[in-house]
């Protein structure tokens, strides 16, 4: 360290709680986009400050600066940590003067954020409004200078990690870096190389390596060391995403370098970006190159510029190679300092070049699946968009309302998914799902399964356990029961079910088949129906039984047909009607027997034809009754009597013939013999 032998004035105070403290000496170390901290060394008189009146006050301490000291310089922020050091009077009694030695740690308020850790959703909300949201929680004082806006984040998750950790991973992620001003007291955020302030009040230092006797002095601020250095680094950087959004769209893209010290034949390609489009692809791949950029062209040294602040923009002087004389930003600085001394080490990119922090902090991984309770609006049972998707909200959520806006859409996994097609099983609200996460990233869930818990019941208990089932709230089920000699598939609509067969159907039924409709049963055929019964059928109609046939009806019975009908049987032939009897034909009749037609009754047999009554024969016709054959014979127990009004017999020859007695009657005349004629009545006899 070098010193000022010149300068023998107090230069260095504190400005804080416990009283009237001296600083002996102090250390300060900051970076961009890191918490500071800064250590001192403070004397006293008192030896009784109170632990509780020290920790997470806010104190200051202050560097006088400028050429005549005249500048002061915050060292700002709250009291972290407090503690008791020995006597500078070597515990002594009736020492002269007693003084006591402390130590003091002082950090930005954002400190604060290491030590909370939490698990919380923010959605439709970009990187600047979340981490304002969290800053907020903490009464961190901030600003904000950025170019252009941060993309809109549908489903950001911080997962069991600090807020500190949370904000800057975000914050890596959008290239932004952020800096304190710790005199205003508050945190700096900037994404352009704009949004770093020149260093006051001396933004301009020469570069001189023979520092002399004036190392400290603040006439004399030099930069006494400087070093500047380049490596090989990679030239093309590839971004790669699926968005299941845009499905058939490629979004993968890629920037690159072509100059040293980047090697453009080198790549580094990263498909864990959850990004939107195309667009958002390029702007990634920018940023990691401008990263690298960062990472790979950097200069440090050693000054004693007390200007000189972290996050700043300082200006070298006559360094002998030209190039260097320009304005550099200051991305680092560890000071140590004590009275009248000074000194400071630093590291610097070029203020001309976009700066990018490195992406350390990693993104925390879910390990395993974890269920979750599937939400909807207020009073839904159901709810999904036109993706089958649903909503969730993870149990370890502490400000979701289990609602419509608990979580993103969550897409859900089912066994078979193409295009219009597939198997979907809508999970319900109130369903407990198992959720696993893409990549194990917890901004990308995914409905894996479900699971039953002590509310939501499985529908089959210990006492069915040789059944599975499918079954939906509305009792539709299908059971599969294993239970040996008692297999069965049981499947069972809690209303209607439509089956739709687009060409042939089999049915194989092994033994019997039962089937009961409760109302009317509908079957069309638009062509045959061939049904074949190996024995019997029997078909019961409990009321009246219809039947059209548009066309012929052959009905074929290889054995006997019985039809026994216990009321009136009507048959209505259109046409003609023909009944073929290849043996026997036989009609019984309990009571009367009647044939009516309104045109001609015709009865024909190839053998005999035999009409038999037990009791009374009648023919009767409004016409004519004729009997044609080769020979009639009229055969009677009792009489036979014909009557008419005229009787009469046309034959070639008539003979009425009785025991030993004959009349004949033919064209050569009549003949009656027998033992005795007796003729009675007037005879009248023409010749």
């Amino acid at each position: 360290m070098g010193s000022s032998k010149k300068h023998n004035v107090a230069d260095i105070f504190w400005d804080g709680p416990g009283g009237k403290l001296e600083v002996v000496h102090f250390t300060t170390s900051q970076a961009l986009s890191e918490l500071y901290m800064t250590s001192a060394e403070l004397k006293s008189t008192k030896k009784g400050i109170s632990f509780s009146d020290m920790l997470n006050a806010e104190a200051s301490i202050i560097l006088k600066t400028g050429k005549h000291f005249d500048v002061d310089r915050h060292f700002s922020g709250i009291i972290t940590r407090f503690h008791q050091q020995r006597t500078r009077h070597g515990n002594l009694p009736n020492a002269t003067k007693e003084s006591y030695t402390y130590e003091v740690e002082i950090r930005p308020r954002l400190w604060l954020l290491t030590k909370r850790t939490n698990t919380k959703v923010f959605q439709e909300k970009n990187a600047k409004d979340i981490v304002d949201e969290v800053l907020g929680d903490h009464g961190v004082e901030k600003k904000w200078d950025l170019r252009g806006s941060p993309k809109t984040r549908e489903f950001c998750v911080q997962y069991n990690e600090t807020d500190f950790n949370f904000i800057s991973r975000l914050l890596e992620d959008e290239g932004i870096s952020f800096f304190f001003n710790q005199k205003d007291k508050k945190v700096v955020f900037t994404n352009h190389s704009g949004g770093f302030p020149d260093c006051k009040p001396n933004p301009k230092i020469p570069y001189i390596e023979d520092s002399g006797n004036f190392f400290g002095y603040g006439a004399y601020e030099i930069i006494s060391d400087f070093q500047y250095h380049e490596e090989l680094g990679t030239g093309q950087f590839t971004v790669n995403h699926y968005n299941y959004n845009t499905s058939q769209v490629k979004i993968d893209a890629d920037k690159n370098n072509a100059e040293l010290p980047c090697l453009s034949n080198l790549e580094q390609y990263n498909h864990r970006l959850p990004y939107k489009d195309a667009g958002e692809g390029k702007d990634y791949s920018s940023l990691h190159l401008e990263e690298e950029m960062t990472r790979i062209r950097t200069a440090d040294g050693h000054t004693s510029a007390r200007s000189f602040e972290t996050g700043n923009v300082m200006e070298m002087e006559l360094h002998f190679r030209n190039e260097f004389n320009c304005k550099w930003l200051l991305t680092s600085v560890s000071i140590t300092a004590e009275q009248g001394n000074y000194s400071c080490y630093f590291t610097a990119y070029k203020a001309d070049q976009v700066y990018r922090p490195e992406r350390k902090t990693r993104k925390p991984l879910v390990q395993g699946l974890q269920t979750a309770i599937v939400t909807g609006p207020s009073g839904s049972k159901v709810y999904l968009d036109e993706m089958g998707r649903c909503k969730v909200q993870f149990h370890w959520d502490r400000t979701g309302k289990l609602n419509d806006r608990s979580s993103m859409w969550v897409r859900v996994s089912n066994g078979y998914a193409g295009k219009d097609y597939g198997v979907q099983w809508i999970p319900r609200v109130g369903h407990e799902v198992l959720v696993d996460f893409i990549n194990s990233d917890p901004d990308l869930p995914v409905v894996v399964g479900r699971v039953y818990n002590d509310f939501n019941t499985a529908p089959l208990g210990p006492v069915n356990k040789w059944q599975n089932i499918l079954k939906d709230i509305k009792d539709n089920h299908m059971i599969f029961d294993a239970e040996d000699g008692k297999e069965e598939v049981n499947i069972r609509a809690q209303k209607n079910m439509t089956t739709t067969v687009i060409n042939n159907k089999s049915l194989s039924v092994g033994n019997d088949e039962n089937i009961s409709v409760g109302n009317n049963q509908d079957t069309t055929i638009k062509t045959n129906q061939i049904v074949s019964i190996g024995s019997n059928k029997s078909l019961e109609v409990g009321a009246s039984f219809d039947q059209t046939v548009k066309g012929n009806k052959i009905t074929n019975i290889t054995g006997q047909s019985f039809t026994d009908i216990k009321g009136l049987m009507s048959t209505n032939v259109k046409s003609s009607m023909l009944t073929n009897v290849k043996g026997d034909m036989f009609i019984t009749c309990s009571k009367s027997s009647g044939v009516f037609t309104t045109s001609n009754h015709l009865n024909w047999t190839g053998g005999s034809l035999i009409s038999s009554s037990d009791s009374d024969h009648a023919i009767m016709a409004s016409g004519k009754i004729m009997l044609s054959a080769a020979e009639i014979i009229q055969i009677s127990k009792g009489s036979i009597s014909i009557q008419g009004k005229n009787v009469k017999i046309l034959s070639d020859e008539i003979t009425l013939t009785t025991g030993g007695s004959e009349i004949k009657l033919n064209g050569s005349g009549i003949t009656i013999s027998g033992p005795t004629v007796t003729l009675k009545g007037l005879i009248k006899h023409n010749c």
